[in-house]
């Protein structure tokens, strides 16, 4: 399994200007590595933790489903 080059990741995320954003990989039904970028909250520069909790609207139907 190839490990996930989060620098890359977080600058992509930069660039795009998205304030903040958590991920993590898995293999099986194993947590691998968990990583938060940036600012959950910009207005009052609350950070993403590892609890943030993310809306995603429609994503989710695609998500969940796989």
């Amino acid at each position: 399994m190839q490990e996930l080059d989060t620098a890359t990741l977080a600058k992509s995320l930069q660039a795009a200007h998205v304030p903040g954003a958590a991920w993590l990989t898995m293999h099986g039904d194993q947590i691998k590595s968990a990583h938060e970028f940036g600012l959950a909250d910009p207005q009052c520069g609350r950070l993403v933790e590892h609890n943030t909790l993310f809306t995603i609207a429609s994503l989710s139907k695609p998500v969940t489903a796989v």
